[in-house]
């Protein structure tokens, strides 16, 4: 049975953002940790996610890549933005 932990619902590779092809006219700008989080933030420079917990819960394997999920998103996005930016 499941004791409340948390469980990854991505996949199981390591993808660095920069490695990404979401779209050519998309602009990831990279800031540094202590301007997003201030000083003293720290975190780990690698993810590497494992899902075999929630596999072993309840049989879950991702059907997209992240991405392709992350494509889907921006599609969505850039297809429903005028109405998408009165909801806000």
């Amino acid at each position: 049975m499941h004791n409340g932990s948390r469980l990854p619902a991505v996949d199981n590779y390591e993808t660095p953002v920069n490695g990404m092809s979401l779209a050519e006219d998309t602009n990831i700008v990279f800031i540094d940790y202590e301007h997003a989080y201030g000083l003293g933030f720290e975190d780990m420079m690698r993810r590497v996610p494992d899902i075999s917990k929630i596999n072993d819960i309840i049989a879950w394997k991702p059907q997209l890549t992240l991405e392709e999920t992350l494509q889907r998103v921006i599609a969505f996005y850039r297809t429903h933005e005028r109405a998408l930016n009165g909801a806000y």
